[in-house]
């Protein structure tokens, strides 16, 4: 059975209302995961070993899935595994190499077991593969003042005064130690 947003999308396609078609598709890709995927639907839930084992078979049956091993990094940096989440960042890129938000988790994940090179490296991946991606510029700031590297937090701060002038006003006291 399909949702009621699946046939206000196709009427909204040919209508005025075709705004509609917008959030109609936003909505059914949503109820579409939430059916077909089940480590999805564990993850939502909120129990991440039943994801992590989900997921693990979503990749038995695909093993070059870059999105089951970006879902299984998710699942096991819940579950506080950072190795494990590390490891599937890792795997995903190697399936595809040109996702920004897999390099973000990556760095954000060396962050939190304090290898701070490590982040450094990959969440300047994801900013140059999205220039504007100002959590990445964010994190990186927030490392680069932590390990005493005050020229490149500036260099930071400065982009991401231009993306988000508040969320850099906030970054200056950490900046400035």
């Amino acid at each position: 059975m399909l949702p009621a947003s699946f046939f206000i999308g196709l009427l909204s396609i040919g209508s005025p209302l075709r705004l509609l078609w917008i959030f109609s598709s936003i909505y059914f890709w949503f109820w579409y995961i939430g059916i077909k995927n089940a480590g999805r639907q564990f993850y939502v839930s909120g129990d991440y070993v039943k994801a992590v084992a989900a997921f693990k078979e979503e990749i038995a049956k695909n093993p070059k899935s870059d999105e089951a091993h970006f879902n299984l990094g998710l699942a096991y940096g819940k579950l506080g595994d950072r190795q494990s989440e590390i490891n599937s960042y890792e795997e995903a890129i190697i399936h595809n190499p040109n996702v920004p938000e897999i390099y973000f988790n990556l760095g954000t994940a060396y962050n939190d077991l304090e290898h701070f090179n490590n982040a450094k490296e990959v969440l300047n991946e994801a900013i140059r593969l999205r220039p504007d991606y100002l959590k990445a510029h964010y994190i990186l700031c927030k490392i680069y003042a932590a390990t005493g590297d005050r020229e490149n937090a500036m260099k930071e701060y400065n982009a991401i005064q231009k993306l988000d002038k508040s969320t850099a006003d906030e970054l200056l006291s950490v900046i400035n130690g």
